[in-house]
C-alpha cells in the first residue's frame, strides 16, 4: 500500500469529509514529504542498500541476566548481511526502518548558511 493510500485510510477514520477532499489532502501531504513509517521485521525483509538505519536491537546483559530492546542507529552491510553498531560491535537487530531525511535550512541570501560559516 502506498503512503498516499495509507494516509487516505487514516484521514478517513478521523475526518468526516468527502473522499475527493481526503484524496486532495493526502496528495498535499505526500507532495510535502509526509510518509508513513513503520518498523520492518528483519524476518520479513532487509534493506536494499548498505547504510545507516534506525533499529530495534535486542540487548543481552549477561551480568544480570536480562534481555532488553534498545532503539538505536545501526549500520547494515548488504554484502555480508550483517548489522553493526556505530561502535563496530555486531548487534542483533529485530526491526528496522529508514532514517528520516536531514533537515534543510532555507537560504535567505546567496552566502553560506550559519552552520557553514567558519569562525
Amino acid at each position: 500500500m502506498t503512503d498516499r493510500n495509507k494516509l487516505i485510510c487514516l484521514l478517513a477514520k478521523v475526518c468526516p469529509l468527502p473522499f475527493s477532499t481526503i484524496g486532495k489532502i493526502a496528495d498535499y501531504l505526500v507532495e510535502n514529504g509526509v510518509t508513513i513509517q513503520k518498523w520492518i521485521p528483519v524476518t520479513e525483509r532487509l534493506p536494499d542498500l548498505s547504510g545507516d538505519y534506525l533499529t530495534n536491537t535486542r540487548v543481552r546483559c549477561p551480568s544480570i541476566g536480562c534481555i532488553d530492546d534498545l532503539v538505536d542507529i545501526s549500520i547494515y552491510e548488504k554484502s555480508t548481511g550483517r548489522w553493526i553498531a556505530l561502535d563496530g560491535d555486531k548487534v542483533h537487530v529485530t526491526h528496522w526502518m529508514p532514517l528520516p531525511e536531514a533537515p534543510k535550512e532555507e537560504r535567505l541570501c546567496c552566502g553560506p548558511l550559519e552552520s557553514e560559516r567558519r569562525i
